[in-house]
């Protein structure tokens, strides 16, 4: 018989499992905040560097599209700054220019990571 004021022993093995049980929780939880932040700014600061990176190579290639407006054979030496600037903004230079700023993205993290 169990001694006065505890349980069998079953219960006392349950008791136990739950207290472990609630101390693995409360660890976890308390580190869970601290490693959900870390998480969050490594993915927000990848996420900036890579929208950066992308806009930058979008840039690239809408002032080299600009450049080539007023090139000698280029109408915008005719036409003036105003009609180069709308002739370059359509829909399909800015598919291209997103397409190839993804791909030389992919391209430089691939370099990137090879070469550390």
């Amino acid at each position: 018989m169990p001694v006065s004021g505890q349980g069998s022993e079953w219960e006392v093995a349950r008791q136990s499992a739950d207290d472990r049980f609630f101390l693995t929780v409360q660890r976890t939880l308390a580190y869970w905040p601290r490693r959900q932040s870390k998480d969050r700014s490594a993915k927000m600061k990848t996420l900036s560097r890579a929208l950066i990176e992308v806009g930058f190579i979008v840039f690239l290639f809408y002032s080299n599209l600009l450049m080539g407006e007023f090139e000698r054979s280029g109408a915008g030496r005719q036409k003036g700054f105003i009609w180069a600037v709308s002739d370059i903004f359509d829909a399909n230079n800015f598919e291209i220019a997103i397409v190839a700023a993804l791909i030389g993205y992919v391209l430089v993290e691939l370099l990137r990571r090879r070469l550390q």
